[in-house]
């Protein structure tokens, strides 16, 4: 016992060491997670100020970024919306938005709807309103509504309504076609008045430039996390979550809760190697040692492989056509195995991959929408919904267990009676004619708080054989009990379930060590990547064992830790001396030498799951032609749909050889590695042993930025100003992430911008990208990229650095405010390159023959000041010498700029770009080669 004990006390010393390193580098959390003021409004977690975020972590919940702006006001941004934060309630999780457009209008004029990407964990208000404003109608309603006045001029018209409450029928539908524009507007309902004047609402006004109320909460990781008392955020170069504790440390990918060695945040430069020894080498050690107590240890009961199978079969979310997307915990459904993903009572099943159902006592609901952050439901009665009627027999009471769900509070009870007579003859108001077995019968249906209310009077001399009570939206209430005809379309709109948060409670703890939430018989589990647990990850027995087992760590030989210490030395710097030289896979077989343990024995290459060669040809339908998506670097890409339910985007790489195992190694290698909202996710890949080197992305559904600008998806004007800054802003945020990640994209152009429904950016195609050395300037390589988007110095010298990539975005960001491709052989041959004529328009002072006329240039003052600032950006990023070229950090600081600058307090004086205000380009820029023009007649086609 002596020697162990003798070797302990002489590690206290270099604990101590470690002790104070760990102390000096750990932030408290008022430094870690700041609290600020801007314009009145305070800044505090989960939200965060971007400018005080550094460019490697930030302390707050992903997506709630906020800046302020030099008039002193807080701006939130959205997919194509910016937006004043008037007010952030931290006791009741409310954020209170104004437009930044209609803030300071006098009559307020929306441009365009406002979409919450589903990854924010953010929701509508209760007691928000949604308002339909129809704008520039060239035919008038043959009704009673008032146009607007103020929003209405000439023969154009503008009306407004609440959602839903719009007049039925036909006409109504004919007459919308003669409005150029449709807008919803979420207001405060409170600043509604509920008075009106021929349908003209009261106080619109005002209550738009009152703007709405999200929630927010917390979700996934960052519940788990302040769960354990803590307080979330990321760190971008390491792709690391974290946790900001209340002692001051900081955990890497855990909580505040389940382990005793706590991992300081990576600074830079990094701390000593000697104190991760020490950090390290006992928690090694004491991990070797419960791994040899748990080997000595009888089985408890469960089988491991049938474990180890759960955690991967859980490991995928639930999805369902277009409606139904990544839903996980409590939810479930797909093909068998799958039962314990999820809670027994939430199963979805998915019906010819269209849409999903769900059970609830006994009665089957078409699920219309699930949103997770509110914890609600939309449901409709599959039988009224496959009926279309509401005088199905199958239409009955539903009781829901009180445990589990609860009808949420913007619903109404509507109450149908069947088979009614009046006994004074009295015409029933609100009635309904049935034919159910071939007998005609009278019903009506009725508000069930008025119908209470008149019973005595209205109702008293109504008899009826049968009565079902059903819920409905509360706007749909107002609708049908004012237009008896839109019945049917009303109870087929569903009514909203919440369900038990409770339910996730324990699902935060598991999240956050590392498990995937599901279930065991009827009880929660925690499927672990190497068995099933009760609660965590972090079992209570380890958790009581950890003491003894650091005591053993820290008493184990001298011998023993030399040895491991030398071992760990020469590890980090082989990994050192390898990243220092080189940080792709050389092209030489040899690099995947057979003495060597093959990486995928584990089922995953860099941590990314293997899928089945056979999984994938079915998902593609043996690779359908009809299922093509497009030809991405080196590969044609297919939709596919998994059998778990989820739609993917398969690449099959045209060859399996050498260059292309290289090139399909890459990609994994840089994916697995990189995290960013802005990046597409690649879910797996086939083995590289496998006959076809296939890879598995996550599908974005509404194509390319190409696609809206200038391909079949391109319409005059759908794709406005506002939208193409915003694709502009997370397209460079998404760059400048990889730059500094230290890779370069290397075939930057709109064909690899991937928008969603949300038009949020996902830049897309890593086949040309190469980690780069941090000691050398650039990457040498072999022509390649896509003609009209590679950098000019590349065809000289066939070198690569981030200033390329800036280049690229040169061009998309003209690509952008002219519409055009970025060559097009049918243009004067002068013009074939976008570049080129980008660069002749600007310098002969003709900017505005490059604009797409729909963008407003001649005629909206703000859309003209920003379309020439950006312009002047793109001019300096297409300077023929890198050196004359900003960073893609710069780029992104500009354009952000631009975003958010106040453009009311500048004058609106005539805007001109002139060829002394920009930086002049040295030397020309290079005219097509017959090589290149040649090239070019295929660039269109190609991604």
């Amino acid at each position: 016992m002596a020697q162990p004990l003798t070797f302990f006390l002489l590690l206290l010393p270099l604990s101590s060491l470690f002790f104070f390193s760990n102390t000096s580098h750990g932030n408290s959390l008022a430094s870690n997670c700041p609290s600020n003021k801007c314009g009145g409004v305070k800044i505090d977690y989960p939200f965060w100020l971007q400018s005080n975020a550094t460019a490697y972590q930030y302390c707050g919940y992903h997506g709630f970024n906020l800046t302020c702006s030099d008039d002193g006001k807080t701006i939130f941004n959205l997919p194509g919306k910016s937006f004043h934060v008037k007010n952030i309630s931290y006791s009741n999780n409310t954020l209170t938005l104004v437009d930044v457009e209609v803030s300071s209008q006098t009559c307020p004029r929306a441009r365009q709807n406002v979409t919450i990407p589903t990854i924010l964990p953010l929701s509508y208000n209760r007691l928000d309103l949604n308002l339909s404003f129809y704008y520039n109608c060239s035919s008038g309603l043959e009704t009673d509504v008032l146009p607007i006045p103020c929003l209405s001029s000439g023969g154009n018209k503008a009306y407004v309504f609440v959602v839903r409450t719009e007049p039925a029928g036909s006409d109504f539908d004919d007459w919308y076609n003669f409005c150029e524009e449709k807008v919803v507007v979420t207001v405060m309902e409170s600043e509604i008045d509920d008075q009106s004047t021929n349908g003209l609402i009261f106080g619109f006004e005002e209550a738009v430039k009152d703007g709405f109320v999200l929630d927010w909460r917390a979700a996934g990781w960052c519940r788990a996390c302040e769960a354990s008392g803590g307080r979330c955020g990321y760190n971008y170069t390491d792709q690391n979550y974290l946790c900001f504790c209340s002692g001051g440390s900081t955990r890497i990918n855990d909580t505040c809760k389940d382990r005793e060695y706590l991992a300081p945040i990576k600074e830079y430069p990094s701390i000593p190697n000697v104190h991760i020894l020490i950090t390290v080498l006992p928690y090694i050690y004491t991990i070797f040692e419960q791994q040899r107590e748990e080997a000595n240890t009888p089985s408890s009961g469960y089988d491991s492989q049938l474990e180890e199978e759960q955690y991967y079969t859980c490991v995928h979310n639930f999805s369902c056509g277009q409606t139904i997307q990544n839903v996980s915990y409590p939810f479930w459904g797909g093909p068998d195995g799958r039962q314990t993903c999820g809670h027994p009572f939430f199963e979805l099943k998915c019906q010819n991959n269209d849409y999903a159902t769900i059970e609830i006592d006994k009665q089957a609901f078409r699920v219309l929408k699930i949103n997770q952050s509110s914890r609600t439901i939309t449901l409709v009665s599959s039988d009224l919904w496959e009926s279309e009627s509401h005088c199905t027999r199958a239409l009955q009471n539903i009781t829901l267990d009180d445990n589990l769900f609860a009808y949420g509070p913007i619903n109404r009870d509507l109450l149908l009676f069947y088979n009614c007579t009046s006994r004074d003859g009295r015409t029933i108001v609100n009635n309904f004619t049935c034919e159910i077995g071939g007998i005609e019968s009278v019903g009506f249906y009725a508000d069930k708080t008025l119908f209470n209310e008149l019973h005595n009077s209205l109702y008293a001399t109504i008899s009826c054989n049968q009565s079902v009570e059903v819920q409905i939206f509360r706007e749909t209430m107002a609708e049908v009990l004012e237009k008896p005809w839109t019945l049917e379309d009303g109870l087929r709109r569903g009514f909203e379930v919440t369900y038990d948060a409770h339910i996730e409670t324990a699902c935060g703890r598991c999240e956050g060590s590392g498990g995937i939430c599901g279930s065991n018989s009827s009880e929660f589990a925690c499927h672990c990547r190497d068995r099933t647990d009760p609660v965590t990850c972090q079992s209570t027995e380890n958790k009581q064992n950890v003491k003894k087992k650091l005591a053993i760590g820290f008493g184990a030989s001298g011998g023993t830790v030399l040895v491991m210490g030398v071992l760990i030395f020469l590890y980090q710097h082989r990994k050192k001396k390898r990243y220092g030289a080189s940080s792709w896979i050389p092209r030489n077989i040899s690099s995947y030498p057979s003495s060597a343990k093959d990486p995928e024995q584990s089922g995953a290459i860099y941590g990314v799951h293997i899928f089945k060669y056979s999984e994938l040809e079915k998902a593609t339908g043996n690779f359908d032609s009809k299922k093509e998506l497009g030809d991405g670097g080196f590969g044609t890409v297919y939709q596919g749909n998994l059998k778990d339910g989820r739609v993917v985007a398969v690449k099959r790489l045209y060859e399996h050889n050498y260059k292309r195992m290289e090139q399909f190694m890459n990609e994994v290698e840089i994916l697995a590695k990189l995290r960013h909202p802005n990046l597409v996710s690649l879910y797996g890949c086939t083995s590289r042993h496998c006959r076809e080197l296939l890879l598995v992305y996550e599908y974005v559904p509404n194509g390319t930025v190409a696609d809206h600008l200038h391909g079949d998806r391109a319409k005059p004007g759908s794709l406005s100003w506002t939208t193409r800054m915003s694709i502009a802003v997370e397209t460079a945020t998404a760059l400048t992430y990889l730059h500094a990640s230290k890779v370069i994209h290397r075939d930057v152009k709109t064909n690899n911008i991937l928008l969603d429904n949300n038009f949020f950016v996902k830049v897309a195609d890593f086949g040309l990208s190469r980690l780069f050395p941090t000691n050398v300037t650039h990457v040498s390589t072999a022509p390649q990229g896509t003609p009209g988007y590679v950098d000019p110095e590349y065809h000289e010298c066939y070198q690569l650095t981030g200033k390329s990539d800036v280049y690229s975005f040169g061009v998309v960001l003209i690509e952008l405010i002219s519409s055009k491709p970025a060559v097009d052989i049918t243009r004067h041959r002068h013009e074939i390159n976008l570049s080129t004529m980008a660069i002749n328009k600007i310098q002969n002072h003709a900017l505005h023959e490059l604009i797409d006329p729909y963008l407003g240039f001649e005629t909206d003052f703000k859309a003209r000041e920003m379309i020439s600032e950006v312009a002047e950006l793109a001019f300096q990023c297409l300077q023929s010498e890198r050196d004359m070229r900003p960073s893609m950090e710069k780029v992104l600081e500009t354009l952000k700029g631009i975003q958010s600058e106040d453009w009311k307090l500048r004058k609106p004086e005539e805007v001109e770009i002139l060829s002394d205000e920009l930086v002049l380009l040295k030397s020309d820029p290079p005219t097509l080669s017959p090589d290149s023009l040649a090239k070019s007649s295929f660039a269109r086609g190609s991604n």
